[in-house]
């Protein structure tokens, strides 16, 4: 086996992939005598549909090991290799190299859905799996929602894209959990929003530099606070959440920030140790109605999709018992802290919107109890111009309605809360909407508009003035934050 010459290796199934990786792992080349430790990557592979194809790329020059590996390897006595191994999944009708050239005469798009992604090899005996950028297209579980990103991605000269999210298992030297949430969170803002820069490893040990009181390698974690200042220098405004919070209510801020389509790095603890992941999404459970009363989603105990470096992507679990599937002594780890990464002039919080929207629905005059007896309301962040734009397409909002909410001047963000009358929210059609400025503060002048059904309410930032009737407000559910089979998995 040359050290430069590149191979694309088929395998139809999954376990001849794992022997002919463990080849080239054994080799000369990679780890050579010492024993590897599959079982991260035997996980990832358990994980994944049977029926998928893999190509693997070797040697792949990987910016993130190659950047671990000048900063740090390198400096070590025993003597490591720079190279990694790519493998590239694909659906199982690409069986072979010219297969895959047939399909380039298709647009980038057609040859893109047969493209789950890829994950890295290094040549670390303990700790092979490297990142990946994975569509949850090719995971046996995928009954959520959650945020993805394209990436752009090119093998033997042919592009391809795949929408995922970033993640990175620990190796416990240039990079523990908090690193990994770290790099997969700017990750995902740098190559979705280009306002914001993807980071390497020193990128992020070099903003912590001036601040921190210890040395930063090998690594021994960061602090929330570490987190938040790495976050707040990569041009992030964030918002920390801590232990000073109440339980119930720091689930429930969580939850809507991932109901925006806000990714948030979650702090775990128990009496042991601590652990660092990311909220990226919910699963798609069925909510139960109301029987009396109004009640927000964030307060329903779905489960939560989380981006855990000690496990496969897109992990589902428990808010209240986010790692009750580790058995043993880390089982019992509760939520601590989260940081939330929020866009600049983005004033109004999660907390105090939900607070805004609690006061203005239980208000004697124009609250929800006012106009019915079952009520659930649904508080979310967006785009001023991605609301717009799905009133625009809404078949369900009439067309005077539809033209007057148009010509409404909105911020760049607006916090949303979509109103539902009884079960409405599981057929997805909503009777009544709160839009709040996001640059605003916590009080009545920060609502643009309340629209519930056939009323259209009236304020003058202090109180209620009155309301006036308007032709029966109906909407389809606004879906644009998080992505699922709804969408086919496409951001």
């Amino acid at each position: 086996m040359e050290k430069r010459v590149i191979q694309v290796y088929h395998s139809a199934n999954k376990s001849s992939l794992e022997l002919f990786l463990r080849k080239i792992l054994e080799s000369q080349f990679f780890c050579g005598s010492i024993a590897v430790d599959f079982h991260r990557i035997s996980t990832l592979l358990d994980s994944l549909n049977d029926n998928l194809s893999f190509f693997v790329e070797f040697p792949y020059t990987d910016s993130h090991f190659r950047d671990c590996y000048y900063f740090y390897h390198a400096a070590k006595f025993v003597d490591l290799p720079r190279e990694t191994l790519r493998v590239h999944i694909f659906d199982s009708s690409i069986v072979d190299v010219d297969s895959l050239f047939d399909n380039v005469s298709n647009e980038v798009v057609a040859l893109s859905e047969l493209y789950y992604g890829f994950f890295i090899v290094r040549p670390l005996n303990r700790f092979p799996l490297g990142h990946s950028f994975i569509s949850p297209r090719a995971f046996k579980q995928r009954n959520f929602l959650c945020c993805l990103v394209k990436e752009r991605v090119y093998l033997l000269g042919i592009r391809l894209e795949v929408c995922a999210f970033p993640h990175v298992p620990q190796d416990t030297e240039t990079h523990t959990c908090a690193e990994s949430s770290l790099w997969a969170l700017l990750n995902y803002y740098g190559s979705k929003y280009k306002n914001y820069q993807t980071l390497l490893p020193s990128d992020i040990i070099r903003l912590l530099d001036s601040v921190s009181a210890h040395r930063m390698l090998p690594s021994n974690g960061l602090t929330v606070n570490e987190l938040s200042t790495v976050l707040t220098r990569g041009g992030h405004n964030c918002v920390l959440y801590t232990e000073n919070t109440d339980k119930e209510m720091l689930l429930q801020i969580m939850r809507i920030y991932i109901e925006s389509g806000i990714p948030l790095i979650v702090a775990l603890k128990n009496n042991q140790s601590g652990h660092a992941v990311i909220a990226i999404g919910h699963g798609e459970s069925k909510l139960s109605a109301v029987k009396n009363g109004w009640k927000d989603i964030c307060e329903y105990d779905r489960d939560i999709v989380f981006i855990d470096d000690n496990r496969a992507p897109y992990q589902l679990a428990k808010a209240n018992e986010p790692t009750k599937h580790y058995g043993g002594e880390f089982s019992d780890m509760k939520i601590v802290s989260l940081v939330a990464p929020l866009q600049k002039h983005m004033f109004l919080e999660a907390r105090q919107a939900y607070n805004l929207v609690k006061r203005i629905l239980n208000h004697d005059a124009v609250g929800l109890m006012k106009f019915g007896d079952s009520w659930q309301t649904r508080l979310l962040l967006t785009s001023g111009r991605a609301y717009k734009n799905s009133l625009l397409n809404d078949s369900l909002v009439l067309e005077n309605i539809k033209r007057a909410l148009l010509r409404i001047n909105l911020p760049k963000f607006i916090w949303l809360c979509e109103i539902y009358r009884e079960n409405n929210l599981t057929s997805e059609k909503c009777n009544g909407i709160i839009v709040l400025d996001s640059t605003g503060g916590n009080s009545l002048s920060s609502v643009i508009l309340y629209i519930l059904e056939d009323k259209y309410f009236i304020t003058d930032g202090v109180d209620w003035k009155q309301y006036q009737p308007i032709k029966r407000f109906e909407k389809k559910t606004y879906k644009h934050n998080l992505k699922g089979a709804w969408n086919k998995w496409k951001n």
